[in-house]
């Protein structure tokens, strides 16, 4: 029922690709560090991915009440992409060493922390009442989803482009 309304709709799509986004560039993250640094480097970026979830996640809050919040949705995710492009780059040029890798990582989550709360809080005003439980289960479909979509769709790109090309293919999704 709540994409019916097609603010809603195109809001909810460009999540969801924004989800499938960030599910495959942990996996490409994750994979790049395993190359550079084995089980130790795949550490630490996972931490540098969940390390911001910490400290970031209330400031998103903070700025979600405060500013416009689709201009906080836009700038993450364009900023996002950019790392995503700058990534890839960096590594089909065989110029991203591992403590690069780890601290763009970091600063992606932080990222994401910000357009977490933000999302969150922009739901409730695409829809009416009578639809919103709807359009919040709908919303979990994408973020749970995509934790399997991205993987499965970087799985093949990993294999025979490596992590730079799965990094380009990430900043395009979020485009």
């Amino acid at each position: 029922a709540a994409l019916a309304y097609r603010d809603n709709r195109v809001f909810w799509i460009g999540t969801t690709i924004s989800s499938v986004a960030q599910a495959s560039f942990l996996v490409s993250a994750g994979w790049l560090a395993y190359e550079q640094g084995g089980g130790s480097g795949t550490g630490m970026v996972a931490f540098a991915t969940m390390f911001p979830f910490l400290l970031s996640t209330p400031i998103g809050g903070v700025l979600a009440d405060r500013y416009d919040r689709r201009s906080i949705v836009l700038a993450t995710q364009v900023f996002q992409g950019v790392l995503a492009l700058l990534l890839g780059g960096l590594e089909l040029a065989g110029l991203l060493p591992l403590p690069l890798l780890i601290a763009l990582v970091l600063v992606s989550s932080a990222a994401r922390t910000v357009e977490l709360p933000t999302v969150g809080a922009v739901l409730p005003n695409l829809v009416p009442p009578r639809v919103l439980l709807n359009n919040l289960s709908l919303n979990s479909l994408a973020t749970l989803g995509s934790r399997f979509a991205g993987p499965a769709l970087l799985a093949r790109v990993l294999a025979l482009g490596g992590a730079g090309a799965a990094f380009m293919l990430i900043a395009v999704l979020y485009v």
